[in-house]
Order: C-alpha cells, then sequence, then structure tokens
C-alpha cells in the first residue's frame, strides 16, 4: 500500500536530509583533519634541540573604539638541525592565543622569552623547518574529538527524523514510557 506524504512532511524531510548531508560534510572535515591534529599531538615525542630567542615583539590583533587594543606576543627563535641554520615563530599549537594589552604584553614577553633565552625547541623529524617551543596539542585533540562525536550524532539524528518523516510517524514520540495507573 503506498503511503501519502503531505507537501508539510515533504518539507521537514527535505530539512533532515539536507542537515544530515550537511553533518555528513562537517564530519568529513574533522576526519580530514585528524592527521595533522594528531601530528601536532605527537610533538612532546619529537627531538628537541637547543636554540635562542632572537627578537620578541606584540602584533595588534584587535582595536576598536573605546576598547583598549589588544595584541598579540610574536617570538622568533633560531635553532640548528643536520648543521643547518632554521628560524621559527610558533610558540604552540593552541587553537587560539593569548592577546594582551600593551603593557601586560611586553611583561609576558619579558618574563616568558626575553631576547637571547636559551630555549628547548622542538621540531618534527621528518620536517625539521616545523618547530614549537611548547609541545603537544592537547585542546586540538579536544576540540577535535567533541567535532567528530556531535557531528556523528547530528548526522544520525537527521537520518532517524527524516526516516520518521518519510515514514508519517513525525508526530509519535521516540521513545513510548509505559502508562502507569495508580
Amino acid at each position: 500500500m503506498k503511503q501519502v506524504h503531505s507537501e508539510k512532511q515533504s518539507v521537514e524531510a527535505n530539512w533532515f536530509k539536507w542537515l544530515a548531508i550537511v553533518g555528513a560534510v562537517m564530519f568529513l572535515a574533522g576526519v580530514a583533519a585528524l592527521p595533522a591534529v594528531y601530528r601536532r599531538d605527537h610533538s612532546t615525542n619529537w627531538p628537541s634541540t637547543t636554540g635562542a630567542i632572537g627578537a620578541t615583539g606584540l602584533k595588534k590583533t584587535f582595536e576598536k573604539p573605546h576598547l583598549p587594543i589588544r595584541y598579540r606576543a610574536v617570538v622568533c627563535y633560531r635553532y640548528m638541525v643536520d648543521g643547518i641554520q632554521r628560524v621559527g615563530t610558533r610558540i604552540k599549537f593552541a587553537d587560539t592565543f593569548s592577546t594582551f594589552e600593551k603593557d601586560a604584553g611586553l611583561t609576558w614577553l619579558d618574563q616568558n622569552y626575553p631576547a637571547g633565552k636559551a630555549v628547548t625547541v622542538y621540531y618534527s623529524p621528518t620536517d625539521p623547518d616545523f618547530a614549537v617551543l611548547e609541545p603537544g596539542a592537547s585542546e586540538l585533540m579536544f576540540i577535535l574529538r567533541w567535532w567528530l562525536v556531535t557531528t556523528a550524532c547530528c548526522v544520525r539524528l537527521s537520518a532517524v527524523m527524516y526516516r520518521r518523516v518519510r515514514r508519517g510517524q513525525w508526530g509519535t514520540p521516540l521513545i513510548v514510557a509505559p502508562r502507569c495507573y495508580p
């Protein structure tokens, strides 16, 4: 017996279908990011060498009227791998970076990365120009895991709702609790 769907059901079904498709694309984007995030997370196991801070400064990141200007710290360091002098600027693999007002930023740089300070530089064994001062990417790992789980749940829920609309079961609850009478 062929079931007749109302126009409203068709519109709702299309919404759930497109939501599932968009969710699947977002999930695949997260999967595509996995190798880069794992590479950064494994930087704690990379070889290291001693380097030196060459120059530091502040870069303007935020400026709006009636609000203080915000800066981020920029650190340039040099290090040697395989007899080749290299230069890096990456402090850590964070999704975001700290911003400061001018004086606070200069104080942070003086305390953490003053010019001439000897530092440990972690570099990729396959690409020694890819280096970092603070290894690890636990924040990125958390974000990526959260991204993958939530998009997978959205895709699954959208697919379930799409099927329910197409079958004409949209108005019925997903879980039916037994009636309890006193």
